[in-house]
């Protein structure tokens, strides 16, 4: 009994890890939304695992293009923020 208990345990352990590993598919398109913000989801979805995590807030201190998103972390805060042309303008979503 107590070999199928460690058994199951183990069982879960391995197939969860598995499970979380998958890459997700991207979703269907939505004909009711616009081509630029189908284009900004489009550029959230393939940079979701690469966000650059930042210590100092990014606003009027690091350069960027137009949409791109850096995660910025305040402490155990995380607040995602937006860069608004280019330049140091960011704005916090």
């Amino acid at each position: 009994m107590k070999r199928l208990i460690i058994g199951i345990i183990v069982g879960f352990l391995i197939g969860g890890s598995i499970s979380y590993a998958k890459v997700i598919g991207s979703p269907p398109p939505d004909r009711d939304i616009s081509v630029s913000l189908a284009n900004w989801f489009t550029d959230v979805y393939n940079n979701f695992n690469k966000l650059d995590v930042l210590t100092a807030t990014p606003n009027g201190v690091r350069n960027g293009t137009d949409g791109q998103i850096v995660l910025f972390n305040d402490g155990g805060t995380y607040k995602l923020f937006t860069a608004v042309g280019t330049g140091t303008v960011w704005q916090q979503l």
